[in-house]
């Protein structure tokens, strides 16, 4: 399976804000996995999912109230075994 992993900076500091992104994170099916650091100056939201759906999460952010920009989003392709048995003729 092949995933996007996509980096957005958002401005997430209060526990009404963690709340709205936790609920809008559950719906969208194609989000594998998702992560935000709080720590870090970039409240950085680390998202991996099956699709680039960088825009439509910004769109979505946006109607929450919660600035975000897109850093960069990454296409991650797994490596696949070496030596397959393929059929011959």
């Amino acid at each position: 399976m092949e995933d996007f992993i996509i980096i957005i900076s958002t401005d997430v500091r209060k526990d009404a804000q963690l709340k709205s992104l936790k609920e809008l994170m559950n719906t969208f099916a194609e989000i594998t996995e998702w992560t935000l650091d709080l720590e870090d100056c970039d409240k950085v939201l680390r998202i991996v999912s099956n699709e680039n759906i960088a825009n439509q999460v910004i769109s979505k952010l946006f109607r929450l109230g919660i600035q975000a920009n897109v850093m960069a989003v990454y296409f991650d392709t797994p490596i696949y075994r070496i030596g397959r048995v393929c059929p011959l003729g």
